[in-house]
């Protein structure tokens, strides 16, 4: 897992910025899109200024899909339609009759994008803040999506309660060892990605998208004996060391990590299952 030069990143970021403003619409969301990212960019991350909780109600409109956007909704929409982070590599894009499990799914940027190009497949989205799963149908609705099924839990490595501890914005949440109370802290049923698969009759995954703010190799142990069920993973980790605990659990199951292919996605791993896409 390489990083590249200060410059190198500095000109991916602009091209990333270009492309994924260039999908806009029109003027007035490429001109919303652009101030709330300045704004997250530069009031948020450079000066410290309080995040902004709760979604405007302009709608930014690009080719694929429509949102109400905050600032967390706008750097997804960054990651997936600039730096197409969860589709780099050209077989991680959904097909048109893929089985697609998004756990974290948010405020379902990412299961828009995936309903869309899944026509006679089916996406499933996981999320436990009933804050996000309100704005995820609401997303489902504005795009007209019915080939999706929001869950609403978390996945974890067992079944039964879990703690989930509110974040700072709408993409920081998770969950937490312990049963803490008070303000931020929300008792959530948790679920196994096992139990899931069986539940909804899932006989297999073709993408199984996973970011749940350092959760992941928990997601993943829960798997038990489907994982290898499932194609292609690609996930989100927080830590060198969740990377190294992801990795292994996954290629001591038959997964082959791909490269990491740059700065903007250094902190996304996409895994292949070597027995279902084969040698290459």
């Amino acid at each position: 897992m390489t990083t590249n030069s200060r410059p190198g990143m500095l000109a991916e970021r602009s091209l990333l910025y270009a492309k994924t403003l260039l999908t806009a619409r029109d003027v007035k969301s490429l001109y919303t899109a652009l101030l709330v990212k300045l704004e997250d960019e530069v009031l948020v991350e450079r000066l410290g200024r309080p995040r902004r909780i709760g979604t405007r109600k302009q709608t930014v409109v690009n080719f694929d899909i429509s949102f109400y956007c905050d600032n967390h909704t706008v750097s997804m929409y960054y990651e997936i339609f600039g730096a197409t982070a969860y589709s780099f590599f050209p077989a991680f894009v959904p097909q048109e009759a893929d089985i697609v499990v998004d756990v974290g799914a948010n405020q379902g940027i990412f299961t828009c994008y995936a309903a869309k190009r899944v026509p006679r497949g089916w996406v499933y989205a996981v999320e436990p803040d009933p804050e996000n799963q309100s704005w995820l149908k609401s997303h489902l609705e504005l795009n007209r999506i019915s080939n999706a099924t929001v869950i609403p839990k978390c996945v974890g490595d067992r079944t039964g309660k879990a703690c989930f501890k509110k974040g700072d914005s709408s993409g920081t949440g998770c969950v937490v060892d312990g049963s803490e109370q008070g303000p931020g802290f929300t008792e959530v049923e948790q679920i196994t990605l096992e139990e899931m698969m069986t539940v909804y009759q899932l006989p297999k995954i073709d993408l199984l998208k996973i970011d749940v703010e350092g959760f992941e190799a928990r997601v993943l142990s829960g798997a038990g004996g489907r994982l290898g069920s499932i194609r292609r993973i690609v996930l989100e980790y927080h830590s060198p060391t969740l990377a190294n605990e992801v990795a292994g659990i996954l290629q001591g199951k038959g997964f082959r990590l791909l490269q990491n292919p740059g700065p903007v996605r250094s902190h996304i791993l996409y895994f292949e299952n070597s027995a279902l896409c084969g040698r290459q």
